[in-house]
């Protein structure tokens, strides 16, 4: 069961949908995107926000754990990780 602090935000799932667009779009070099690192830098400011949501919570209901934080982040970033480097020695060659 979800906590209320991890409960799917469609607001900040569309706001990162439009981050990744920028920020795609000014890689490619389509004309009109040319701060794709404002998408960057308002990117972290989210994941600030959710994971303050997520300390703070935690905090309140008396139930937090620094290593559990941290493991949960090891995991989610290690996923990503991992993937990409598959995709990068399938497709490097």
């Amino acid at each position: 069961m979800q906590s209320d602090c991890r409960a799917l935000r469609p607001d900040i799932t569309g706001l990162r949908a439009l981050l990744v667009l920028a920020v795609v779009s000014f890689h490619f070099e389509i004309t009109g995107f040319v701060g794709g690192f404002a998408g960057v830098d308002i990117a972290f400011v989210v994941s600030g926000f959710l994971m303050t949501g997520i300390v703070v919570t935690g905090l309140e209901r008396k139930h937090f754990s620094q290593l559990s934080f941290y493991r949960g982040r090891v995991r989610r970033i290690m996923l990503a990780f991992v993937g990409l480097c598959v995709a990068l020695l399938c497709l490097g060659r």
